[in-house]
């Protein structure tokens, strides 16, 4: 049974379907329509080569804006794409439409399923439609939820905030996240707005959604955050480590690339308590960051941590990945591909945020130094590096001496990269000892804290 713990509808009469439909175009709220791109099992890729759709209700397909037909729950349709066409299967096999234009899903009364996805353990059903959309990969799509937004965030906020935190905690939480997919930093997609993984904010659809959650949902509906008469960018993660940082510290320019970019007034670096020194030296982030001072996440097993790589680590994660990343232009000098940097003989930090976040970090070898800059963390082993928000555990390709998986949940991707992107927030705090393995810190990220939500 593809639906697993999705109960199917009781049958509906065509009369009381009507009814029903026009008391919710009559009273229903509308909100904005926003465009969710769905990825893989474990996040690790937004395109697709197949997929098999089905619904808890009655259901329409389109092509394009022609509709082809009315399902029921008996109805699970195969998708492929073979030379730019999308190819609809039924279960017998029986082909229902061969066509190039994108393929939309709606179910009035029910939800739209993607068989074998699960989110949060169970299986994974949408509100609003699901679109089966072209991608620029040969014989790939995309897998796009388009939603209102009140609805979308009903699959979100309980998975960014645990439901025990309780309701004004997730009122606070459905605020930033209502700003956050309004006004995100920047779109990842030409199909879809955001990303129902960590890149964005965790979204897991109907399956997820509770009670008290969306309580909060309703009680916050169309309240947003402004400043300036602005919405603001809500950025926000699970931990901040006892100090959050400035936005100009942590982001680059979207459209310039200039690092530092222009500050935002309301997203400034501060400490969880005035006592808290400035981390103005290098000795002062050490010994703050190696310590555990009281503070509002302290609790959190994310509060601290720390592992060790190898030098042979880092020196082969970092050949094998600074050619690609010299493209983002926040590497400097530039390395083309091919280009052996040498010995790597240093890690210096070269210029820290207020919160001792790195902006600048060298790398120096024995034949250049090199630059990094814009909130770029180390050049991590592949493989090694997983933010997930499930369970953790080591990857088949993991190196036998190499046994680490971080649940962290702070807008970075959630592949397992070999590097991550220079635009987002998030750098490590580097206290190399003097021998091998370096030691690598907290990290710090640019965050918009709901306890400071209201202040």
């Amino acid at each position: 049974n593809v639906l697993g713990d999705i109960p199917m509808a009781s049958p509906l009469s065509a009369d009381l379907k009507e009814q029903i439909t026009n008391i919710i175009e009559q009273n229903a709220p509308k909100s904005k329509l926003i465009r969710v791109g769905i990825g893989t099992n474990n996040f690790s890729s937004y395109f697709w080569q197949d997929v098999t759709i089905y619904a808890t209700d009655d259901y329409e397909i389109f092509d394009g804006e022609i509709p082809i037909g009315v399902f029921t729950t008996d109805d699970i349709i195969n998708i492929k794409r073979i030379n730019k066409n999308f190819i609809l299967i039924n279960e017998n096999g029986d082909e229902i439409i061969n066509t190039q234009n994108p393929i939309t899903f709606s179910s009035k009364f029910g939800f739209i399923g993607i068989k074998g996805l699960k989110r949060g353990g169970v299986n994974a059903v949408y509100r609003g439609e699901i679109e089966i959309v072209p991608c620029v990969k040969e014989n790939q799509f995309h897998i796009v939820n388009e939603i209102e937004v009140e609805q979308y965030l009903k699959g979100v906020v309980p998975n960014e905030m645990p439901v025990r935190f309780g309701l004004e905690a997730l009122t606070a939480q459905s605020v930033a996240a209502r700003n956050y997919v309004l006004s995100p930093r920047i779109k990842l997609n030409p199909n879809y707005d955001v990303v129902d993984s960590v890149a964005s904010q965790v979204y897991f659809g109907a399956n997820t959604e509770k009670e008290l959650s969306n309580q909060a949902v309703k009680e916050t509906q169309g309240i947003v955050a402004l400043y300036g008469w602005d919405l603001i960018l809500a950025q926000y993660s699970s931990t901040a480590g006892g100090w959050s940082e400035s936005f100009e510290n942590t982001f680059s320019d979207v459209k310039t690339k200039a690092f530092p970019s222009e500050s935002k007034p309301y997203l400034i670096a501060k400490p969880d308590y005035d006592e808290f020194e400035a981390l103005d030296t290098e000795e002062k982030v050490a010994e703050f960051y190696k310590s555990k001072p009281k503070s509002f996440d302290e609790n959190s097993p994310y509060f601290r941590w720390e592992r060790e790589w190898s030098g042979q680590d880092i020196q082969d994660a970092v050949q094998a990945n600074i050619a690609a990343q010299s493209t983002t232009g926040f590497i400097t000098p530039a390395v083309e591909k091919g280009e052996t940097i040498g010995i790597i003989k240093a890690l210096n930090v070269k210029k820290r945020g207020l919160s001792g976040k790195i902006m600048e970090l060298e790398i120096e070898t024995e034949n250049q130094k090199y630059l990094l800059q814009s909130g770029h963390p180390l050049f991590l082993p592949k493989n090694h590096l997983h933010f997930s928000i499930g369970d953790c555990s080591p990857f088949p390709t993991v190196l036998p001496d190499f046994q680490f998986c971080q649940k962290i949940r702070f807008g970075s991707l959630p592949w397992n990269l070999i590097l991550l992107p220079p635009d987002l927030a998030l750098a490590y705090l580097l206290f190399p000892t003097e021998t091998n393995p370096l030691h690598i810190h907290p990290p710090v990220l640019q965050i918009f804290l709901l306890h400071k939500f209201r202040s």
